[in-house]
């Protein structure tokens, strides 16, 4: 027969205490997971946002440095001083690109590029010109 204070009874609180444990934490771990996929998919919908700003040269200044300072936020790598500056001013702007099931197409300036795969890796082939 088992004492009071057993191996047994060990157990018991330990599986009791288990499942306290578990009980609790299990929904802020899932509630967590949860915060970080909307968050992403809102960081992307601000990215997103902040290149389409850029995209035009005609955008406002002040519009154009938020879009600045977000593409920094969300970017593993900063623009460098001058590539900022000048996008901030509307001297370059961020090329459109659309993606779409039957394959990519970029539009830089007048004209459009679409990349053709060879092999493993993508080139980028100009269109012809339209007259």
């Amino acid at each position: 027969m088992e004492q009071p204070g057993g191996a047994s009874s060990r157990l018991d609180r330990i599986e009791q205490w288990a499942r306290i444990i578990g009980a609790v934490i299990v929904p802020v771990v899932v509630s967590y997971a949860g915060y970080r996929v909307t968050r992403a998919g809102t960081d992307a919908t601000y990215v997103q946002v902040a290149a389409s700003v850029l995209t035009s040269k005609d955008t406002d200044p002040q519009l154009r440095d938020w879009a600045l300072r977000v593409m920094d936020a969300q970017g593993r790598v900063a623009f460098e001083p001058k590539l900022a500056n000048l996008l901030k001013d509307g001297t370059i702007v961020f090329p459109k690109i659309t993606l779409s099931a039957s394959g990519v197409s970029i539009a830089v300036g007048s004209g459009t590029a679409t990349p053709t795969v060879t092999g493993p890796a993508a080139t980028i082939a100009p269109n012809p010109a339209k007259p």
